[in-house]
């Protein structure tokens, strides 16, 4: 499931990127965006992105994140691995695509 998801977002990137690319090349003019526009639209970014694990607990009727790795913060702020020992990513690889 998870390469399934990361083939469909690559794929909505590339179909995202080839209808700009088109469009440029049929003289459509894309300009930037608007200043306040841009401020909105990283302000919803920042605020989904820090609700999404408490946002996400509640949904699913689970334990918050912070509740499952206390530890992994405390050994981050230690200078010492957030991660377990388990997941290592030199063993993925290189390209499932």
């Amino acid at each position: 499931m998870i390469l399934s998801l990361a083939r469909m977002e690559i794929g909505y990137e590339q179909q995202g990127n080839e209808g700009l690319h088109g469009g440029r090349m049929e003289g459509v003019e894309v300009g930037a965006p608007e200043a306040d526009l841009a401020a909105a639209l990283d302000s919803y970014n920042t605020s989904f992105l820090q609700d999404l694990p408490a946002n996400a607990a509640e949904r699913f009727r689970i334990d918050p994140p912070d509740a499952c790795w206390p530890s992994s913060w405390r050994s981050r702020k230690l200078g010492r691995p957030a991660w377990p020992r388990w997941i290592s990513w030199t063993r993925m690889p290189s390209s499932p695509f």
